[in-house]
């Protein structure tokens, strides 16, 4: 289904300072209706692994490096799980209202609030708050997701309905808004990915689309989800 061709350029153009990184990890979503968690195959986007979600309604899901994370709605919680068992392995208190998403880099985790509007790092560990900062981008925000690739940070918008790139350092936005990649009425509401590759999902149209990193526009037609409210994506950066 991918093109090999675009697979290749993104992997030999992310280059950082120890050369090309590899494509890596593996990826996951959820479902806020019915109240489910996902590992799904990053080409075919079919379901490897299928769970109810212990820690309440999903609202995002989003790896770092090796590690898994999820927040909910219901007890507006964040947590982070097993990424084969997808097992609650640690939980704790959202630094938010209304905790919409999370996802990270290989080394850093972030969070995302759709009440007061800010942009969190975590402490991994301990799933707190180590900075914040108010959501800058224009328009009325209403942000549904946050997550990231290798070294690269993205956001999106159900409001705006745009994805965002985000400064990992500064947590402003970079550059302009991307219109979602959803098409007659979409809703994005997640973003995130694995090591070089990234995805959204639209819980209107109940699709998943893998989008080029540096454009934010989808690299082929969303794929059918199969599912009623899929509202996070996001996956982890190494195998």
């Amino acid at each position: 289904m991918f093109n090999s061709f675009v697979r290749l350029s993104l992997i030999l153009g992310k280059v950082t300072g120890g050369g090309p990184v590899a494509e890596a990890g593996r990826l996951y979503s959820c479902d806020n209706g019915a109240n489910r968690l996902f590992e799904i195959d990053k080409d075919t986007f079919d379901e490897l692994n299928n769970v109810a979600s212990s820690g309440g309604t999903p609202s995002g899901m989003g790896g770092m490096g090796s590690r898994l994370f999820a927040c909910n709605l219901a007890n507006n919680n964040v947590f982070e799980y097993d990424p084969d068992t997808l097992a609650i392995l640690n939980q704790v208190n959202a630094p938010s209202t209304l905790a919409r998403g999370i996802g990270g880099t290989i080394d850093r985790l972030f969070h995302i609030d759709a009440t007061v509007d800010d942009i969190f790092e975590l402490d991994p560990d301990t799933l707190l708050s180590i900075n914040t900062v108010a959501i800058a981008y224009s328009g009325t925000p209403d942000p549904t997701g946050i997550g990231g690739i290798y070294d690269r940070v993205y956001c999106c918008d159900q409001n705006t309905d745009q994805t965002y790139e985000i400064d990992p350092d500064t947590l402003l936005q970079i550059g302009v808004g991307v219109g979602a990649p959803a098409t007659g009425g979409g809703q994005v509401s997640g973003i995130g990915g694995t090591s070089t590759r990234l995805y959204a999902c639209d819980r209107n149209t109940d699709q998943y689309f893998e989008l080029d990193p540096d454009t934010r526009l989808r690299l082929f037609a969303g794929v059918a989800t199969g599912r009623s409210n899929v509202f996070g994506i996001g996956g982890t950066k190494v195998a």
